[in-house]
């Protein structure tokens, strides 16, 4: 039972099961906003996208900061580059994800939800890589 305990606690320890667990969250969000407008409000999927993706970055933001990074409040010195750092690094993302979807469903003809799904997998991976490496660097606790 030790050797179970040891593995649990070295898994909910670790950074990248708390990026994909509000990975998960930050994608159900956006799913669920995006689903919620394009099938029940009949809002044009690229404009649900463009809604579903806003509200997904607001809270990655704040839950990366808090839950995966565990980056500091310090002061405004500290916060206001980072908040800036963010919205350049979701804001490539974000670019990306709109095109990503646009092109699948206007160009290859894709099914909307099949086109975000796809285009989440290489979202998902392009900002872990941003936020470890570029939005919460110097902030990140050693294991």
């Amino acid at each position: 039972m030790k050797l179970i305990g040891t593995l649990y606690y070295k898994l909910v320890s670790n950074r990248i099961f708390h990026y994909l667990f509000i990975g998960f969250l930050t994608t159900a969000i956006s799913f669920g906003t995006f689903w919620l407008l394009y099938f029940y409000a009949a809002v044009p999927p690229n404009v649900a996208n463009i809604i579903s993706v806003f509200l997904a970055v607001i809270f990655a933001y704040v839950a990366n900061k808090i839950v995966v990074f565990k980056s500091s409040f310090a002061n405004i010195k500290v916060l206001l580059p980072e908040v800036l750092r963010f919205i350049l690094s979701r804001g490539l993302s974000v670019t990306f994800e709109i095109a990503g979807v646009y092109l699948f469903i206007e160009i290859l003809n894709l099914e909307a939800l099949l086109s975000k799904a796809l285009i989440s997998i290489f979202i998902l991976i392009l900002n872990y890589l941003m936020f470890r490496f570029y939005v919460f660097r110097g902030q990140l606790p050693h294991h």
